[in-house]
């Protein structure tokens, strides 16, 4: 059950997270993500953009 929940949380996350003022490095949120969200958090990058998605899918 703490894997569906942190993978529902993170990929919750990804959207605001790579839209943060403050975050110049797309390698730094991408690498967050894909430690704490694995697949559902991979999908949801990709839909903010591919390169995001390609760097949460190195982790």
């Amino acid at each position: 059950m703490l894997i569906i929940a942190t993978g529902i949380l993170g990929a919750q996350s990804v959207t605001p997270l790579m839209k943060a003022p403050k975050l110049n490095n797309y390698a730094a949120g991408c690498f967050a993500v894909g430690l704490t969200s694995r697949g559902c958090g991979t999908a949801k990058a990709f839909q903010v953009d591919q390169l995001v998605g390609a760097f949460v899918r190195l982790v």
